[in-house]
């Protein structure tokens, strides 16, 4: 072809100087040890940033890399003396990172990586597969392949690094997570969230609580299946930790219009001890099907029943208060109030007499349940 057709003509290679396909150099292949001792030496000697760069040459140098900086505790280091590097990492950077925290759990253990673990044996429970190291690898896989990255961000903590507590850090809050009897769910995210509202309500004076946060934690969805259960954990959570402010906290949430979900018995018997009449009288009210944050002075007649129930408990009669409590919440709403008070008093309630739910009450209530007690006795001879 001429010049004039505007295509340079490039020089060939005589056919005798050309090499067999077979003779052909090929790129030298660094064996997977030797290149392991040379990102160790690197490690030691490049700052965290330079020895990240080196990820970028391949997919094979971007695993290696940051299982070299995790398994010699920098990764973990600036994690933990950067509260703001988690959010800042790269989705696929942070998944790496939970991949390595799980797999080095024998080693390493860590609240994230114990509690991900227990909902993987839940899962495999459930499916009968505890014996199936293959089929628990692939649930371990799309456990993390779709966790929640967002529940390890600072928008529930002031630090990343309280999900991946290790050492002494992690038998003691693990021992005391497990305290409160919280129960194991297949999303270990749930579980993640009870641990981290622990923490929150853990917090003492000289920090501050931030109650957008534990609003936001509370308000996230959850599986219609284990909403009940996750309710009562909730619960437990707050009565176990919180005290009287962060239970009324709990109760504005979105959680707290859950609270019909679960029985309500026992912890209002919980609160009453706390002598405390008005938040006895908030989950009483959503006891009896009402709203625990719609509570109002003008509910006198709920309130008199609260302070009635506090001052049954601090008298040690909790079965005669668990019988009023289980008597306002069986449904019938204020008309059941009414029809306990005249029970009780044999006279029809009128706003004028419900300061009479204090002098011999007990008394009466007493009285009541003995002869109730009585016929169900006499009933089943």
């Amino acid at each position: 072809m001429s010049q004039a057709s505007g295509t340079t003509l490039r020089p060939t290679t005589p056919a005798s100087n050309q090499q067999p396909h077979a003779t052909r150099k090929k790129s030298m292949r660094v064996p997977l040890e030797v290149l392991r001792l040379v990102l160790r030496w690197a490690e030691a000697g490049f700052s965290l940033e330079e020895l990240f760069d080196v990820r970028l040459v391949s997919k094979l140098l971007n695993e290696e890399t940051i299982s070299i900086a995790f398994t010699s505790g920098r990764l973990d280091r600036t994690l933990r003396s950067q509260s703001n590097l988690w959010r800042c990492c790269p989705p696929t950077l942070q998944r790496t990172y939970l991949y390595l925290r799980v797999n080095y759990h024998w080693k390493y253990p860590s609240i994230f990586s114990t509690l991900l673990s227990r909902s993987i044996e839940m899962r495999a429970t459930n499916k009968g597969v505890n014996d199936d190291p293959i089929v628990k690898e692939l649930m371990l896989e799309d456990a993390l392949n779709n966790f929640d990255l967002d529940v390890l961000s600072q928008r529930f903590t002031n630090n990343s690094w309280i999900s991946f507590v290790q050492g002494r850090g992690l038998r003691q809050w693990l021992d005391r997570y497990d305290s409160m009897g919280i129960a194991t769910y297949p999303d270990a995210e749930m579980n993640l969230k009870l641990y981290l509202l622990l923490r929150m309500l853990g917090i003492r004076d000289g920090y501050r609580l931030h109650w957008r946060h534990i609003y936001k934690l509370l308000e996230d969805p959850i599986s219609e299946e284990y909403k009940a259960s996750f309710v009562h954990d909730v619960l437990r959570l707050f009565l176990g930790q919180g005290g009287n402010i962060s239970l009324a906290a709990m109760l504005e949430s979105d959680i707290g219009s859950h609270l019909s979900l679960i029985s309500l018995t026992d912890p209002i018997l919980e609160v009453a001890k706390w002598h405390n009449q008005w938040t006895t009288a908030c989950i009483l009210h959503q006891a009896i099907g009402g709203n625990a944050i719609g509570l109002t002075n003008r509910n006198k007649l709920l309130i008199k029943f609260a302070q009635a129930i506090v001052d049954t408990v601090g008298h040690g009669e909790v079965k005669v208060a668990r019988y009023i409590i289980e008597r306002l919440s069986d449904g019938s709403g204020i008309r059941g109030m009414h029809g306990l008070y005249e029970e009780i008093w044999g006279e029809m309630y009128r706003e004028d007499n419900e300061d009479r739910l204090f002098g011999d009450f007990l008394l009466r209530v007493k009285h009541r349940l003995k002869r109730t007690w009585d016929d169900e006795i006499a009933q089943a001879l």
